[in-house]
């Protein structure tokens, strides 16, 4: 979630949200897939389920997937999960033919 509240220096506050993913989401093409960690500490998975529902808003092919793991996905179990899901995106979005 974002709190502009907590920012009083606007140069701060525009050069981030011109950097943020969620600006340009408009402007997305391809099939988007997102695997959230829900203990990340980088990135909230929070962030994470505000661009999905952005993009799904706006009608874009968007889906999305939420693990119990940090940032990088990388217990074992999760990880296998993960490439999994991975390849069958792109098996499906190529088999469908949506890619860009």
């Amino acid at each position: 979630m974002f709190y502009p509240f907590l920012f009083t220096d606007g140069k701060l506050l525009s050069a981030m949200r011109a950097v943020s993913p969620i600006t340009y989401a408009d402007q997305v093409k391809a099939p988007v897939f997102l695997m959230l960690g829900n203990g990340d500490l980088r990135v909230p998975h929070s962030q994470g389920l505000e661009y999905f529902r952005a993009l799904k808003a706006m009608g874009k092919d968007v889906r999305v997937n939420i693990y119990d793991d940090c940032h990088p996905l990388s217990k074992t179990p999760i990880n296998v999960d993960v490439a999994i899901n991975a390849a069958l995106f792109f098996h499906n979005i190529l088999k469908e033919g949506n890619a860009p």
